[in-house]
């Protein structure tokens, strides 16, 4: 196998002023030049022989897709001088089991560690103010995840999928969760959402099944479309006054839900934000709230 080497770039594109990288066809590990500082895009994408790869400290940037589809590879220490993980860097990587993001890294792109299916653990340091949409979806053995201080925002989908994720801490300062971000974390049991959380997007917590305990933002305005459709754990739940609309499906299908108290702040709700909620016997609704027809309102 050959790569090259130019201007600090390790890369599979051919250039006749690159040094020459060779590796024997059968390798399973590769230790990367000490000059190198950034892996380029799919410049590993679908080596399935790998099992390990030894990074040196010199590297700062790992391109899309740099190790995309490297299906045996079990190991690959991130030197503290990585700043930027691309899009797709890690993802399909199905026997990653363990990574660590070391402090200094800003970014990590989308579906950055998608699919990684053996990936039990991973925590984001603070260093970290950007985390792109999907970037941990499907991670199927993922148990817990802590996300960084220096973020504001919690990319759509970035957990969807993870059946096994029990634990999540969303810091304060996080201002915006997207869409989908946690749909089908079916193990996730208790939910903290900070008050610094003004925005949440449509089907975030869609079909979080085990789902039994989630604290609301006191300064949420609004409750979107599906968001905690399919939670059918939850018996209970705290709507705060800061609340003022309730979209379609918000609830449906919490068939654990008893009782619901709807603070007067709400003035529209849709007519199907408690569909299906077999067990609710209960449910306080202000004289002040408009109800709609969600295919009258669009």
């Amino acid at each position: 196998m050959e790569w090259y080497v130019k201007d600090g770039v390790f890369s599979q594109r051919k250039d006749i002023d690159a040094q020459v990288f060779e590796v024997a066809d059968d390798a399973t590990e590769i230790d990367i030049p000490a000059d190198v500082t950034s892996i380029d895009e799919e410049a590993f994408f679908g080596c399935d022989r790998l099992t390990g790869i030894h990074l040196p400290d010199s590297i700062t940037h790992i391109g899309n897709s740099a190790f995309s589809c490297c299906f045996s590879l079990t190991n690959i220490p991130l030197p503290k001088s990585v700043t930027i993980i691309g899009n797709n860097a890690f993802n399909c990587c199905s026997s990653l089991s363990d990574i660590h993001i070391p402090e200094g890294v800003t970014s990590i792109g989308e579906q950055a560690f998608s699919e990684c299916i053996a990936l039990t653990n991973i925590r984001i340091p603070d260093s970290v103010t950007y985390i792109g949409d999907s970037a941990f979806n499907t991670c199927e053995c993922l148990t817990s995840i802590h996300f960084s201080a220096g973020m504001t925002r919690i990319g759509n989908a970035v957990c969807a999928g993870c059946s096994r994720l029990a634990h999540i801490h969303i810091p304060d300062g996080v201002t915006e969760i997207g869409n989908g971000a946690f749909s089908g974390c079916s193990r996730l049991t208790t939910v903290h959402i900070p008050d610094s959380v003004t925005e949440i997007g449509e089907l975030t917590f869609y079909e979080c099944t085990g789902l039994t305990d989630i604290h609301i933002s006191n300064n949420l305005t609004q409750i979107r479309s599906r968001v905690f459709s399919g939670c059918s754990s939850l018996t209970s739940i705290h709507i705060p006054d800061s609340v003022t609309y309730i979209g379609e499906l918000a609830f449906g299908n919490c068939n654990s839900l008893t009782n619901i108290h709807i603070p007067d702040s709400v003035i529209l709700m849709a007519d199907t934000a408690f569909f299906q909620c077999t067990s609710l016997s209960r449910a306080h609704i202000p004289n002040g709230v408009t109800i709609f027809d969600e295919w009258t309102y669009k």
